[in-house]
Order: structure tokens, then sequence, then C-alpha cells
């Protein structure tokens, strides 16, 4: 899977470093949750204790369920964490495509203070964004959005904004990979294979999208 990876307030896909991206939006999960035991690598895939696709329970496929229900769980506890917060922290992936290339798919995983938070300026994290387009009745899908940093944080934070419409051989094309199974396999939170341990990656809607 093609993933686009946060380091140093730069997208990385594969080699390449990117200070923003234009891309297409074609799907998105709802917010998820997960808890890792270990330190974040953003160089290393791994694996979470455990996780939910709901925010509200850990999904089935986790053996090591820290609790029932998430609201009864440790980690989901302010303070938890090292640094201050949540040790199980929300999430939010996307599936997005380029330009140059609409047909490949490529995931990305928005840590929760881009997803959360209100608009400063021009500046939208992902929840503001969604109801931006949604008050314009414009489907994300049917635009190019810019995903930039903020240069003012020191944790990497991700904003958006619209960049222009799809031109209609472009939005034909976007609607053909919308529940293409890749598409699909880019938002569902799935570990098999990985190794356990993190991600860098708080309870509300998540970023929805209309055709």
């Amino acid at each position: 899977m093609n993933r686009i990876r946060l380091h140093n307030k730069k997208f990385k896909l594969g080699a390449n470093e990117y200070d923003h991206l234009e891309c297409v939006i074609v799907n998105a999960a709802p917010v998820q949750r997960m808890y890792y035991a270990q330190k974040y690598d953003p160089d290393v895939l791994q694996k979470p204790v455990c996780w939910s696709s709901d925010t509200n329970q850990p999904d089935p496929q986790v053996e090591d369920k820290q609790a029932p229900r998430c609201i009864d769980c440790r980690h989901d506890i302010r303070g938890s964490a090292s640094s201050g917060g949540r040790a199980c922290r929300y999430s939010q992936k996307l599936a997005v495509a380029m330009e140059d290339n609409l047909y490949d798919v490529y995931q990305l995983h928005v840590p929760a203070n881009s997803i959360f938070g209100r608009t400063v300026g021009s500046h939208m994290p992902l929840q503001e964004y969604a109801r931006f387009l949604n008050k314009n009745n414009t489907p994300s899908v049917s635009i190019f959005t810019k995903m930039y940093f903020d240069e003012d944080n020191l944790v990497p934070k991700i904003f958006f904004t619209p960049v222009r419409p799809l031109e209609e051989t472009e939005l034909d094309v976007v609607k053909e990979i919308i529940d293409h199974p890749d598409t699909i396999k880019a938002i569902t939170l799935d570990f098999s294979g990985v190794q356990e341990t993190p991600c860098p990656f708080e309870k509300t809607e998540g970023f929805t999208i209309s055709t």
C-alpha cells in the first residue's frame, strides 16, 4: 500500500519529501483510536497493542484488549500519556490521490491535532474543513485539496484548504475509485502482519465523504 508519512513537517512519499501536497480526498474512515505501548518511530510501521474503529470499544481482532469499552480504559484518561494527554490517541485515515495519477491511491494517517480544533484565519483542521465544504455544498471528491503544515506548531499539524474543482474527466476517474478495494484498504484498520509496537499519533464526528 502507498503511504504518506509525516516527518519533520514534511510529507514523505517514498524517498521524496514535500512541504505541501495537492490531492483529492477520495474516501475517509471515521475517527479511530489506537494505543501503543512503545515509543513512536516515524520510520517504522508498527502495530498498536489495542485499537478501535468506532472509538467505543476495541475491535474484535485485538488480542490484548485494554478494557471492554474505551470509556472505561485507563489509557483514555488525560495524563495517561507522558506528554500529558491520552495514551490512547485519536486519528483518522484518508485515502487520497495526486493530480498526476488519480488511479494511484495513498493512505494518509491524520493525527488528532490535525483533526480537531478551530479555524485560525484561513487555516482549517480536518473537521473544520469538512464543515466548510458541506456549508458550500462541495463534495471533497470534486476538488483538489492542499495539505500543508502549521509552521508555528512544534508538533507536525496539518491544515487543509481547497485549490480548484476537478475537471469532468478527473471527476469520472475519482468516482471510479471511491469504493475500489485499494481505497477501502487504505482507510481500514488492519494490522495483520505488522509487528507489535506506534503511530504519531480526541471522540467526535469524522470527516465524511460526499459524492
